[in-house]
């Protein structure tokens, strides 16, 4: 049993809360040449990624695909949410010059 005392509208242990965390964000860092093929309505997984030991939560083209960019809007919910193993996607909305539009949503 946890007593944690952490600031948020997640539950520490991934619960129920996770499958509501749905939001808009701006794909950040996006990488080429691998964001070059994506399109509006495209979805990709979202996961955490390690490189040169630090961490993040990145974009990945479906299915397996190369890592197009990262997540770092709401970060911290995601995270714990990721962390404590459900799934969420990322749907690409927009595309307006270098500016990649996602809506990323609980899967499970």
């Amino acid at each position: 049993m946890s007593g944690g005392s952490g600031g948020g509208p997640w539950k520490g242990d991934g619960g129920s809360d996770c499958g509501k965390l749905k939001f808009a964000a701006v794909l950040a860092s996006p990488r080429k040449p691998a964001i070059q093929t994506v399109k509006v309505g495209d979805v990709a997984d979202v996961e955490i990624c390690k490189e040169q030991d630090k961490s993040f939560v990145g974009v990945r083209q479906r299915p397996g695909g190369a890592i197009v960019g990262s997540i770092t809007d709401r970060v911290p919910e995601l995270l714990r949410c990721l962390q404590a193993g459900h799934t969420f996607h990322a749907r690409f909305t927009a595309i307006a010059g270098g500016r990649f539009t996602l809506r990323v949503e609980f899967v499970k």
